[in-house]
């Protein structure tokens, strides 16, 4: 067996390493945003939450862009010493033809493409918008599950501890998939 040969089989690990953490993404924001709202107990209590974190969101990205802008300005930084290689210029002119098609879109056509049509098309990630649209997505089901309390609580107590044990089961995959990552790296750097 040649030196390549082997080396292909041992990105392999690497690359199917990244996978596993692909494969999770959309599990994960679905569980936890869902879980998010059960543990609140009250819509009210989500709201008041919800405007600090995204209060903390705006503060913080604030503070990082002032900082960079400050680095940049310091330093004299700018993109003139940046190699631009093939891949990179490649993935530019993608971007460029993606944003000439967003050219042509109207705005409400662009806020309706990221609304999910169907949420479990969503889990596969088969849309480029899949994971704002679960992100849409769960907060909604967390909301109904808090509504359904009051309606039919024996069935919202059902739906609690499936999402528990969900949210359990996510957990332990992420815990093994994270216990592979060394061995991913060490194989992603291999040349």
């Amino acid at each position: 067996m040649n030196i390549s040969r082997s080396l292909q089989w041992i990105k392999m690990v690497g690359y199917e390493e990244v996978g596993f953490l692909k494969m999770l993404i959309m599990p994960l924001l679905f569980v936890f945003i869902v879980m998010a709202f059960i543990n609140t107990h009250s819509l009210s209590k989500m709201g008041k939450v919800s405007m600090s974190v995204i209060e903390i969101f705006l503060g913080m990205t604030a503070i990082v862009a002032l900082i960079g802008i400050g680095v940049s300005l310091s330093f004299n930084l700018d993109t003139s010493s940046l190699n631009i290689w093939e891949a990179e210029t490649l993935r530019f002119d993608r971007l460029e033809a993606n944003l000439d098609d967003l050219d042509h879109q109207t705005i409400t056509e662009r806020i309706l493409y990221g609304i999910p049509s169907n949420p479990f098309l969503d889990f596969t990630g088969s849309r480029s918008t899949s994971a704002v649209a679960i992100v849409l997505f769960s907060p909604l089901t967390g909301i109904a599950l808090l509504k359904l309390k009051k309606d039919a609580p024996t069935a919202a107590q059902r739906l609690e501890d499936l999402m528990e044990s969900l949210q359990t089961l996510v957990l332990k995959l992420l815990k093994m998939i994270i216990q592979l990552t060394p061995y991913g790296v060490m194989t992603l750097m291999t040349k």
